[in-house]
């Protein structure tokens, strides 16, 4: 019988880097000053990114800097280099008046990097970006910024067209032969930009390996957050990968000339997006892929709450395949809450439902809520292009009215009818999800909800996977439709290995974690709130970016799927 306990550890065992170092940069400083106090601080932010060694803190005192630097040092993998506000103080970068370079911090070839806790603002011009990451980059890490008013140009009133872009958050892989990886964009807030036809946080080309975690990006005039591949960045490799999408929250990301999704892969592969927010974007989270001749594939999109949308929640395919766009292969849907989405009917999508599949090959959708309030009474759309083994089941579906659904080119009045002619959603539920508050909206499950225990009795979650509270994905044995398990507990209530160590502890940065070489980390606060997640195969975490306090690390074995729970004391 596995027994279930917390452990605490706390025996501390020495731990080698190099000695760190803290510089300062202050408005009132001097770059003839030594940077290494406070009173004998740098006078500019760029002096510090061309002057600062590995394992160093930037630390950046309050002030405005009419600056756009560029970071030309690297670190190394234990030996990071941090450009940090101080002590949390508001720290601006303002592009105002300067028109060079494009953007306001540009990360070229350099690696080892993290960019924390700064105001970048009003890069107003052709191009302008708030940060750029390209090339042969390794291990960057862009934490807890505030990125606004990054915009195409100075004139609210101009229109976009496809040469008009700016871009508050960018990574391009364009090195062919060295992936970008180890990239993390996380904690950040990303808001009022006009982007012209670009986006408010978008990877793009060869980058293997990325997290984009925790980010609030809104008031975008065009995509919020776009994982992109074919589009030339790299001469080969060039699709975004091995990535995660997760605890987002995506708003009011809208374009006038395009249906702009929430969240928006076209052309990656092998990407899980789950555990976000997207409500009052024009698509929810769309899949697709618009280059002609190419794939999208092996992309998961689970337990996500979407609503109130101007058109679907989800939208899955190649919307012009094979004459006008690529295709989507082999991804899944599952486990979905979708609620009054397709609010627009006269928008520049028209009347979607809430899920819009077109060309597809292999893709599944299972475990899902589709609660439809559209005037036009359409749930479903899927279009007349002969998907192939499209397989829908498991879901649940509601609208009060008259509904219908369109399927490969036939109309049907009535779930029953639906389900009859095309063989699809053969266990699949037509009623009230009886979410907890539609006003609001709350999208979790009341306790008489017939969406408890109606999902696929075959499902295994996957590891590390949870529902959107950071709950066990599964609950009583069979998974609910929708993004709540009803009545879950939190899942870092689990055993401890004597077999693994983790130290030092406490810890004021990094730890290390031994006994164990393949597996999913997960850490979380003390009221169970998930703050990181990560599919790991380093040992060395750093957790230098938290606040002083006890938190859970939970570790799923990759191979025995085992999980371990153990506690940390963060100085």
């Amino acid at each position: 019988m596995k027994h279930i306990f917390f452990l605490t550890l706390t025996f501390v065992i020495a731990f080698h880097c190099t000695s760190q170092t803290n510089y300062y940069v202050s408005n009132s400083g001097s770059n003839s000053n030594s940077g290494t106090t406070i009173a004998e601080a740098w006078g500019t932010i760029q002096y510090s990114m061309d002057n600062a060694t590995p394992n160093s803190f930037v630390n950046i005192l309050a002030g405005i800097y009419y600056e756009k630097v560029e970071v030309n040092v690297s670190g190394t993998p234990e030996n990071m280099i941090t450009f940090q506000n101080y002590n949390d103080d508001l720290v601006t970068l303002d592009g105002t008046g300067v028109s060079w370079p494009d953007a306001i911090v540009g990360i070229f070839d350099q690696s080892f990097i993290v960019i924390k806790g700064l105001f970048l603002t009003n890069n107003e011009q052709l191009d302008a970006q708030g940060i750029i990451v390209e090339g042969n980059c390794q291990n960057i890490e862009i934490r807890d910024n505030t990125i606004s008013n990054i915009n195409f140009s100075t004139n609210s009133s101009d229109s976009a067209t496809p040469s008009t872009n700016s871009q508050p958050i960018i990574v391009y892989g364009s090195n062919a032969n060295h992936a970008i990886s180890g990239l993390i964009i996380d904690g950040n807030v990303v808001l009022d930009s006009r982007t012209g036809f670009s986006e408010g946080l978008a990877v793009n080309g060869n980058v293997n390996g990325f997290d984009i975690t925790n980010n609030i990006v809104h008031d975008i005039s065009n995509i919020g957050i776009d994982i992109i591949g074919h589009e030339g960045t790299a001469s080969s490799n060039d699709q975004a990968r091995n990535g995660i999408v997760k605890h987002n929250t995506v708003y009011n990301c809208k374009s006038p000339y395009a249906t702009a999704g929430g969240i928006y892969v076209d052309g990656g592969k092998d990407i899980v997006i789950e555990n976000n927010t997207v409500y009052k974007n024009q698509w929810g989270i769309e899949v697709g892929c618009e280059n002609i001749g190419k794939t999208t594939s092996d992309i998961q999109v689970r337990n996500n709450i979407i609503y109130e949308n101007d058109d679907a929640a989800l939208a899955i395919g190649g919307f012009d395949f094979p004459l006008g766009s690529g295709k989507v292969i082999d991804c899944s849907f599952s486990n979905n809450s979708c609620y009054d989405n397709d609010t627009n009917d006269s928008g520049v999508g028209g009347v979607t439902g809430e899920l819009t599949i077109t060309y597809t090959e292999n893709c599944s959708l299972e475990n899902n809520i589709f609660y439809a309030t559209n005037s036009s009474n359409l749930v479903l759309y899927v279009d007349d292009v002969g998907s192939v083994n499209l397989s829908l089941d498991y879901n649940q579906f509601y609208l009060n009215g008259s509904e219908e659904f369109d399927y490969e080119g036939s109309s049907y009045s009535g779930f029953l009818n639906y389900q009859m002619a095309t063989n699809q959603d053969s266990h699949s539920l037509f009623s009230d999800p009886q979410f907890d508050n539609t006003s609001v909206p709350d999208l979790h499950l009341t306790a008489a909800s017939p969406g408890i225990d109606s999902g696929n009795p075959s499902f295994v979650s996957s590891p590390g996977e949870t529902d959107i509270d950071g709950d066990l994905r599964v609950f009583n044995g069979i998974v609910d439709c929708g993004a709540d398990e009803d009545d879950s507990t939190t899942g870092i209530n689990q055993s401890s290995d004597a077999n693994i160590s983790i130290y030092p502890n406490p810890t004021n940065g990094f730890i290390n974690i031994v006994g164990m070489s393949d597996f999913d980390l997960s850490i979380f606060t003390q009221q169970g709130k998930q703050i990181h997640s990560k599919s790991n195969s380093l040992n060395l975490i750093d957790l230098s970016y938290f606040n002083a306090g006890l938190y859970s690390i939970l570790l799923r074995d990759k191979n025995s799927v085992e999980i371990f729970e153990y506690k940390i004391i963060k100085n």
